[in-house]
């Protein structure tokens, strides 16, 4: 049976089959962008919240092993990154670690799930890799009892006036639809609420819950359907390797700025040896396999 793979690869492989390539096999720019950043963030405060909601100890010890553990994950994963040789700011690492203590300190007057039963082992769910190791942050019933899955989204920084913008991203999103499928499967029941839990740290403190709902009926056979067709794709472009070079994407440049990997292509030509002047690369199950 073909493998499934994760919404994150799905998505990456979508938008250009070569930047799959280049993030499996560890490419990323030598000197920390944006996205990077938002990534040591994002991942230290999910890290925080989980510690968080899997703790039923005293309101203060929560919050302590909550920023202990978001300030573990952080320090780690900041200090491999140093040590392949990623390029960050002096001031990086305290500016992240303080604006994540800032959101953990803050978030829990604010949860927005009281009227949620988490169940158990509903916090960072790995659907395994049946399902493409897809990890859900929190499984939940409703308070009409209905199955339901919340994605955390913690942004440093979205003014008022783009709030919209960024709620409108998760209409129809992949992710929502593979995590309700997944679940759905695992499960036997079926899931279509979805939620995001949007928490804004500047310039104004917020937390907001945002209702979705996933495919269903048809439509999620359909959706299905169209995404096994892709990781057929994907997993015939695995098998061949390097004997194969993806497609190139039809544009480099996103919503967002230029593709990371823009440079890897077009001005160093996939050469590993020109690529080092411009990328580090971070040891992968894909990296550590091509060294044996």
């Amino acid at each position: 049976m073909l493998p499934v793979y994760s919404p994150s690869q799905t998505l990456s492989w979508a938008e250009c089959p070569m930047k799959r390539r280049l993030s499996k096999q560890g490419w990323l720019p030598k000197v920390a962008d944006n996205r990077l950043l938002g990534c040591l963030f994002g991942a230290a405060v999910a890290r925080g919240l989980a510690a968080w909601r899997s703790l039923e100890d005293s309101p203060s010890s929560r919050a302590g092993d909550s920023l202990a553990a978001a300030h573990a994950l952080l320090t780690t994963e900041y200090q491999q990154y140093q040590q392949v040789g990623v390029v960050f700011e002096d001031t990086a690492l305290g500016d992240i670690t303080q604006d994540v203590t800032t959101l953990l300190t803050k978030y829990p007057e604010h949860d927005p799930l009281g009227s949620f039963t988490i169940l158990d082992g509903g916090v960072e769910l790995d659907l395994g890799e049946d399902y493409g190791h897809a990890r859900v942050d929190v499984l939940a019933k409703d308070a009409f009892g209905n199955h339901a899955i919340i994605d955390d989204k913690a942004k440093r920084r979205l003014e008022a006036r783009w709030v919209p913008n960024e709620t409108a991203r998760y209409e129809h999103d992949w992710k929502m639809n593979h995590y309700c499928w997944a679940v759905s499967e695992k499960l036997g029941v079926p899931v279509t609420h979805y939620y995001i839990n949007l928490i804004v740290l500047a310039p104004r403190f917020s937390v907001t819950l945002y209702p979705y709902a996933a495919y269903g009926g048809q439509t999620r056979d359909w959706w299905e359907a169209s995404a096994r067709r892709y990781w057929g794709q994907m997993a015939r472009e695995d098998v061949l390797g390097d004997d194969y070079t993806p497609s190139m994407a039809v544009s480099h440049r996103t919503p967002f700025g230029w593709c990371p990997y823009k440079d890897a292509c077009l001005t160093y030509r996939l050469d590993p040896a020109l690529m080092a002047t411009g990328y580090a690369r971070v040891e992968t199950k894909e990296t550590h396999a091509s060294a044996v």
